[in-house]
């Protein structure tokens, strides 16, 4: 396992993260920016992972609005265009 330090001291403290060596080396062949492309990579499973949160959080009150839509269709529906 090979470290791969922050590089951006702007983006909050430095922290050490343990990857294969044998990714970091073909990171480095390719010209991949290991730590960017590891902060990258976290800070899109936290939103994903920020998103089904929310979804399920919040599931009862979509599935009430979307009951709600079957039954009653979508407010003022009666006045407004509809696409051709």
């Amino acid at each position: 396992m090979n470290e791969v330090r922050q590089t951006k001291p702007e983006e909050g403290p430095q922290t050490q993260l343990s990857l294969p060596s044998s990714l970091l080396a073909q990171a480095q062949e390719l010209g991949v920016d290991a730590a960017r492309a590891a902060a990258d990579g976290i800070r899109r499973a936290v939103i994903n992972a920020q998103a089904r949160q929310y979804v399920e959080e919040n599931r009862e009150v979509a599935d009430a609005w979307n009951a709600y839509v079957t039954a009653t269709g979508l407010p003022f529906e009666d006045i407004t265009e509809q696409p051709i």
